[in-house]
């Protein structure tokens, strides 16, 4: 469907003309997302941009768009590998970064957090007030309405969860334009924190947040980084679960390969350890009062030594601080080297048995199969290489397979998006998949809000 001069005039009305975006060179940003290579999805170039700066905006132009059933595509910062925000239909894309208001309610300790605020600005916010947001997926700049309806998580979920640990209440623009207010600064609500979990993960299909309320947490007193080398992967792995069962909680424990992380480094003009032996890591994450810190710490340490690690090493302050940019940059570094990345989930107990299943299937294709990921809560990244792309779905097909038998998921993190529908249909099971459609159905009638995303 073309957008006709008429309806850009009304949207023009809504915002102002400077902010309805219609020639090509305008638009072309708003397009496209990370995905990788071997998922990627040809845009429809047939579209509006329209840059709202409240809800009242968002409001009418959905309003509007669902009168005349045009597809509407809601987009924050375009940090998604699974082509949520990409549109596929000629229709409106609505950018939500003039939204950036954060109002902090230190007696309550919460934060009421519009979409287009990044992960950086609202963790400098946060940080400033004295209180720390623990929900922290690698790239900063995701937007935090984009955080919220995909439920992300990050390197800090061990301890902390996702964000639907941490959403307390929302403003939602459902696909008929309606406003609806759900839950609030509130500890406890049997009433409304339903129909909150259920938009929060939802990728973005059900309606466009545009204020997110999310409890904080004070800053720690103390915290330091762990680096365990191990020489293989189930080594490592073999040693969450003993950590974890003996009562540390870890603010983040991750698994990371030291070719991962030498790559990455150079992307960012740094220099990775040279003198750590063995092809992969641990990075325990551990905070709270010092003396405690340091007790868990030499605890961890112990655990790894007994399922074999060479020699743990500290990192503290602005080596601290090195290390974990070295790592939120891992995914950034390897994807001109990559024909997909895979969010695979399995119980923690099994990244072990998956571990091997992707040494098996590497050695099945004669490639590497490069990997990384939050080993605290079973949720990993492995990277198809580019030099693969002729076998990637065979690839990426037989991991799934694997971390299903695993009792896993296909995504833990990433969502289905626009990508990986095909997967989604060929991986869950159609009674799901049913009621999925049948809610999205009840949200989304004239079925104007992201076409294609999820459900094909």
């Amino acid at each position: 469907m073309t957008i006709s001069d008429n309806m850009i005039l009304e949207l023009e009305n809504i915002v102002g003309k400077d902010y309805v975006l219609t020639k090509k060179e305008q638009i072309e940003p708003y397009l496209y997302d990370e995905t990788f290579v071997a998922t990627s999805i040809e845009p429809s170039t047939n579209c509006v941009v329209v840059k709202p700066i409240n809800t009242e905006q968002i409001s009418k132009i959905v309003k509007l768009a669902n009168e005349k059933r045009i597809p509407v595509y809601p987009r924050g910062g375009g940090t998604g590998v699974v082509a949520a925000a990409v549109p596929t239909k000629d229709g409106i894309i609505i950018s939500l970064e003039r939204m950036k208001n954060v109002i902090i309610d230190k007696d309550n300790m919460m934060a009421t957090v519009e979409p287009g605020v990044t992960l950086e600005e609202f963790g400098r916010i946060v940080t400033a007030a004295g209180f720390i947001f623990p929900p922290h997926p690698a790239n900063e700049q995701a937007s935090m309405g984009a955080i919220t309806v995909n439920n992300s998580g990050g390197a800090r979920a061990v301890k902390h969860g996702v964000m639907r640990h941490h959403v307390k209440g929302l403003e939602v623009i459902l696909p008929t334009g309606e406003v609806l207010n759900l839950g609030g600064k509130l500890i406890k609500d049997n009433v409304t924190s339903s129909l909150i979990q259920l938009i929060v993960g939802s990728g973005g299909v059900l309606g466009i947040v545009t204020k997110t309320t999310v409890k904080l947490l004070p800053k720690p007193e103390y915290q330091l980084t762990l680096l365990v080398p191990f020489n293989n992967r189930r080594d490592a792995f073999s040693a969450v679960a003993p950590i974890l069962s003996s009562g540390i909680e870890p603010l983040s424990l991750e698994y990371v390969e030291n070719k991962c992380m030498d790559i990455s480094a150079k992307d960012l003009g740094e220099t990775w350890y040279t003198d750590i032996p063995g092809p992969v890591l641990l990075l325990i994450q551990l905070a709270g009062r010092k003396d405690v810190v340091f007790s868990e710490a030499e605890k961890a340490s112990e655990f790894c030594i007994e399922h074999n690690s060479l020699e743990p090493r500290i990192a503290e302050g602005s080596e601290e601080n090195r290390v974990w940019k070295i790592r939120k940059n891992v995914l950034a570094a390897l994807k001109p080297l990559s024909s997909d990345v895979l969010d695979v989930t399995v119980p923690p107990a099994q990244m072990g048995k998956l571990a091997d299943e992707l040494d098996r299937i590497a050695s099945k294709y004669n490639t590497e199969i490069p990997a990384y990921g939050h080993a605290g809560d079973g949720n990993i990244h492995p990277h198809i290489l580019r030099k693969d792309l002729g076998n990637c779905e065979k690839i990426r097909n037989e991991i799934y397979e694997a971390t299903l038998s695993l009792g896993g998921v296909i995504t833990g993190e990433h969502g289905i998006g626009k990508a990986r529908v095909k997967e989604f249909y060929k991986f869950v099971d159609p009674k799901i998949i049913e009621l999925l459609a049948g809610i999205k159905k009840l949200f989304d009638p004239n079925n104007i809000l992201n076409p294609t995303t999820i459900f094909g």
